[in-house]
């Protein structure tokens, strides 16, 4: 489930949203993402697209990487 499915899905049920860690933990991840896509966009608007590609490349490699394991 993606970050921001996870978001929507609880948004609904207030009442232990911020004591569920992984709830905080896909605000967080939720969060870089949007940040690196902000600066990805700065990137290639300033004529820098190859390095825009190659830290979207390394941003998705290190989210993939710190994926749990499936159980």
């Amino acid at each position: 489930m993606t970050d921001l499915c996870m978001i929507l899905q609880r948004a609904d049920d207030a009442a232990d949203l911020f004591s569920d860690r992984d709830f905080l933990q896909a605000v967080a991840r939720a969060a870089n993402l949007r940040q690196a896509h902000i600066l990805a966009e700065l990137l290639t608007t300033t004529g820098h697209e190859e390095d825009a590609d190659r830290f979207l490349a390394a941003h998705a490699a290190s989210c993939l990487a710190n994926l749990p394991d499936a159980a």
